[in-house]
């Protein structure tokens, strides 16, 4: 991954709220790099070591600790692959219900359905598994958060939290990407 793209996939997670300063720039620590706007964190491991960690627009502010949300326990769901044809799917898909829609994903043997209703209009996408480990019960998140941490033409791994950090884990190793997505509330 490129440092414009490694940017470019950090960037989608900074706050947008001026009153969150301190969430509105992308955080170099020691070995890595953070952003978050509080519901959704992604991370790019890997990096060379720095002595001080900082934010990276310069705003001298204390960034909170986000190793508290990552999840120490996870229970692995499934691997998946997506093409670029998939993805450009996945954004059609968050066109057509809305960036801030609740969608629904559920994770069983036949993939990944992600489906949302709108009035009386359902859509829905399934993605194959490449492999299957463990079903996750229907959850709810935010169908743009899922669509910014996926990343095109890369074996990706699903994970979930436990019951006490019940988050989705979406996991990179060949680009050291991580994202975790808190869920929503289903309507």
């Amino acid at each position: 991954m490129s440092n414009i793209d490694t940017m470019k996939y950090l960037e989608t997670a900074i706050s947008k709220d001026p009153s969150r300063y301190n969430l509105t720039a992308i955080y170099r620590d020691i070995d890595c790099m953070v952003a978050t706007d509080g519901y959704r964190m992604h991370i790019v491991t890997g990096l060379p070591k720095i002595d001080k960690p900082h934010l990276l627009n310069g705003i001298d502010a204390q960034y909170p600790d986000y190793t508290v949300v990552i999840p120490t326990e996870t229970q692995l769901l499934a691997s998946i692959r997506l093409y670029k044809k998939q993805l450009k799917q996945l954004k059609d898909y968050v066109t057509f219900t809305g960036k801030n829609t609740v969608s629904r994903l559920t994770i069983d043997e036949s993939g990944l359905l992600l489906s949302v209703a709108v009035g009386n209009i359902t859509a829905s996408i399934l993605l194959e598994a490449k492999e299957y480990f463990h079903s996750l019960k229907t959850t709810g998140l935010k169908a743009s958060q899922l669509l910014e941490a996926l990343l095109p033409d890369t074996l990706m791994t699903i994970e979930t939290g436990t019951k006490e950090n019940a988050t989705l884990v979406i996991q990179s190793p060949i680009y050291n990407t991580k994202a975790i997505i808190m869920p929503c509330k289903l309507n």
